[in-house]
């Protein structure tokens, strides 16, 4: 991606965070990112187009570049993989953090997310998609926990699997006005728990 595009792409972020996708207009993102609004179509033919790349490039792009490969390390235990899935699950959340300089960025993100999914019928599959992708990893490396004796042998893998992944969504939900500080600190109580309840 050149540099131009990647400024207005961050731009674009900023102003649908503080705005909401209805409240902003192509030619208030041109004038921002000083460019012409024709140089603007030039990259983005449409709002609509400019609205799901900055979704890609500030969401999707965490959880397209995370991977299974995990599953084949021996070496890294289940509690070790469940926390490095929740530092990426809630990445976003830290870099808008320095993006939005105010107390409730968390609400911003949130909201965008929540209006992408309500207006594009695409966006909302990737969504669920994303989000059964994340619980068919939680029951894999639940289920090698089991093999490996990490975890108790009376664990249903595939309802713990949905459990951490509601977890996940609704701590950072829950979150929606507070820091990200507030938040990571949330995601440390509630699995710690959880995991002292599973692991051997």
């Amino acid at each position: 991606m050149n540099e131009t595009k990647e400024e207005i792409l961050k731009i674009a972020f900023e102003l649908f965070l503080a705005k909401g996708y209805e409240n902003v207009s192509m030619s208030e993102v041109a004038k921002r990112s000083g460019i012409s609004k024709g140089g603007l179509y030039h990259h983005f033919p449409s709002k609509e187009k400019l609205y799901e790349e900055t979704l890609e490039n500030y969401f999707f792009f965490y959880f397209e570049h995370f991977n299974n490969i995990e599953l084949n390390d021996k070496e890294t235990s289940v509690k070790e993989k469940i926390r490095r899935l929740c530092d990426i699950y809630i990445k976003p959340f830290q870099d808008i953090s320095k993006i939005l300089d105010e107390e409730h960025q968390n609400y911003h993100y949130y909201l965008l997310l929540i209006q992408s999914a309500q207006k594009y019928a695409k966006l909302r599959n990737r969504f669920q998609r994303f989000s059964q992708r994340i619980e068919s990893y939680l029951d894999r490396i639940l289920r090698q926990g089991k093999d490996n004796k990490e975890i108790t042998s009376n664990v249903n893998t595939t309802l713990m699997a949905k459990h951490i992944l509601f977890l996940l969504e609704g701590t950072a939900f829950a979150s929606l006005f507070e820091s990200y500080k507030t938040l990571k600190k949330n995601y440390e109580r509630i699995f710690n728990q959880l995991l002292n309840t599973i692991l051997v």
